[in-house]
């Protein structure tokens, strides 16, 4: 956990060197083994647990994820960061919840799950 915090550091870091910080949207994630959640907040099980950061432009300060995140959600996720839709017959899922404002349609329609 130290290297993976000291990689963020340094990637924050050379972000607001460039003065990027405004503009930019970071997420980390990862697959943890099945059992307990990390945070606690979870009963053991035997599904994996993704545990999930996001934060940046857009997105909600302190908010605590409470949906089920899948390990295949974050391709989904990023393409809504990039104001993108993704493909109909993928079933990965956007974390609705994150986001400071709802998805907007290309109809012009808001959508939230």
């Amino acid at each position: 956990m130290r290297s993976v915090d000291s990689a963020i550091k340094a990637v924050l870091d050379l972000f607001k060197e460039h003065k990027l910080l405004d503009r930019t949207t970071i997420v980390v994630t990862a697959l943890s083994a099945p059992g307990t959640d990390p945070g606690g907040e979870s009963p053991t099980t035997d599904t994996p647990f993704v545990p999930w950061i996001a934060s940046g432009v857009g997105i909600k300060h302190g908010q605590v994820i409470r949906q089920p995140v899948s390990i295949i959600d974050p391709g989904a996720t990023v393409l809504r960061m990039l104001g993108l839709e993704t493909h109909t017959e993928w079933e990965s899922k956007a974390v609705e919840e994150i986001f400071q404002t709802a998805s907007v349609s290309p109809a012009g329609h808001s959508t939230k799950r």
